[in-house]
């Protein structure tokens, strides 16, 4: 089980590049998530990895980008995390950082959006 960290409402793949030597035909298939908008949720892992985070970008109801277990940082609006084979850069909106404050405080006062 795995535990929600943040939410980007508004979000894109601005670019995402190989790290290692794996094969283009095994791992090009990041490139065609380049410049989807989406939903953006980064997970820190409870079970399989405890405390290495993902994020998982859902593009409509049928495509969805999953990473694997990496660092993650946030520069301004953009968020990168970078995984054994790759690494990837999203921009974000401002909405997803207002949707995450409103969440956070009302899982303080028990309130629900």
């Amino acid at each position: 089980m795995a535990r929600l960290i943040a939410v980007y409402e508004s979000a894109v793949l601005l670019s995402v590049e190989k790290r290692d030597g794996t094969e283009d035909r095994v791992w090009d298939w990041r490139l065609g998530y380049i410049g989807k908008p989406g939903c953006l949720s980064v997970w820190e892992s409870e079970r399989k990895q405890p405390g290495q985070r993902f994020a998982r970008m859902d593009c409509c109801s049928t495509d969805v980008l999953k990473t694997g277990f990496g660092a993650i940082t946030e520069d301004g609006g953009r968020l990168s995390i970078t995984t054994t084979h790759s690494k990837y850069i999203f921009l974000i909106g401002a909405e997803g950082k207002a949707w995450q404050k409103r969440r956070n405080e009302n899982q303080e006062t028990g309130r629900s959006d």
